[in-house]
Formats: structure tokens, C-alpha cells, sequence
């Protein structure tokens, strides 16, 4: 496992959603070398449906998903009895302002790309920390 990835993590699956290929094996790749399980997503309803049945320990979404866009994906997500799921917001097309409103939205984090892979490592670690004590 990689040393920037806290120990509540060991046994933790992220969900890719993202429309961008090279992304999704990008970020698979990197997580699965931290020791991680990955599952992916190239569409907002395809997330969804895997988000739910799964229910993975997080949610890297990309917000600008073409027809069924992050936003939707997190209200739905957000609208179903139980789902706690936390969420990691991941764009290119948000501005550092917009970051506040995405956290009041219910995403854990917002990652802006190009983003760095300790900073993917870094806030994943970060939510699944917050998650686990939340639970305890």
C-alpha cells in the first residue's frame, strides 16, 4: 500500500465516474497500486446504478458529465433512503470560487484537474478517516 494512504483504507472501494477514458484508467490505476478496489462509471446514471447496488466506500465523480451531469448524480445519490456515500468532487471546469458551493452541495471535497496523484491519495485517505470515526 502506498504511505500516503491511511490505514482505513485498506479494504476501501472507489467508484471512478468519469467521461473521459484515460481518466478513469489513470485514476484505476493509481488506486488499485494504493491497495485500493476500484469500480468505474463513464456516465452520471451508470454511476448511479453501481453507486447504489455497491455501495462503494467513496465516490470520485466528475462534475461535468455530459446529459446526467455530477450535480444530478449527487442529488440522486443524495435523495435515496440510507445513502451516506461520501463524495469527492472531480473538475476541470470549476472555478476556486465555485469549491464552497460544491461542498454545500454534500460533496466531501472538490478536487480541481490536473490534479496530482498524492492530491487524489491525500483527500480519498482524508474522507475515509472522517468516515470511519463518523461511524464509530
Amino acid at each position: 500500500m502506498n504511505s500516503e494512504q491511511p490505514d482505513e483504507s485498506a479494504a476501501a472501494t472507489v467508484l471512478v465516474i468519469d467521461d473521459d477514458e484515460d481518466t478513469r484508467i489513470i485514476f484505476s490505476l493509481l488506486l488499485e497500486h494504493a491497495g485500493l478496489r476500484v469500480q468505474t462509471a463513464c456516465t452520471g446514471d451508470e454511476g448511479l446504478r453501481i453507486a447504489l447496488s455497491a455501495r462503494p466506500s467513496v465516490i470520485l465523480l466528475d462534475i461535468g458529465l455530459p446529459v446526467f451531469d455530477g450535480f444530478e448524480v449527487m442529488r440522486q445519490l443524495r435523495s435515496a433512503p440510507g445513502q451516506t456515500i461520501p463524495v469527492i468532487a472531480v473538475s476541470g471546469r470549476v472555478m476556486t470560487y465555485q469549491q464552497e458551493a460544491l461542498q454545500h452541495h454534500g460533496f466531501a471535497r472538490v478536487l480541481l484537474k490536473p490534479v496530482t496523484p498524492s492530491a487524489v491519495l491525500e483527500a480519498i485517505g482524508e474522507v475515509l478517516a472522517r468516515s470511519t470515526r463518523q461511524s464509530d
